[in-house]
């Protein structure tokens, strides 16, 4: 997916989380990230939520390793759910 990194709405102890935008549709969605070698807990979660289909579950829209200043990042993109 070609998307775009906005600004950052949350950060926890193991990724930052992005508002984020695709560049074909201009959905808005919410990328979780970091760095790839340091992502082995972001994975897991990316497998568990692409298995899940539920209207009270945060929705899963995909994944991605991208380089950034130098550092590959795994990106998790999620609905993005404001509040």
């Amino acid at each position: 997916m070609d998307w775009t990194r906005g600004h950052t709405i949350g950060q926890g102890s193991s990724a930052t989380v992005s508002l984020a935008t695709s560049l074909r549709s201009g959905d808005v969605f919410a990328a979780k990230s970091t760095e790839l070698p340091k992502s082995e807990f972001l994975q897991r979660e990316q497998k568990f939520l692409s298995s899940l289909n539920s209207p009270h579950i945060v929705g899963y829209k995909g994944c991605d390793v991208t380089s950034e200043d130098n550092k590959l990042m795994y990106n998790l993109f999620m609905e993005y759910a404001p509040g």
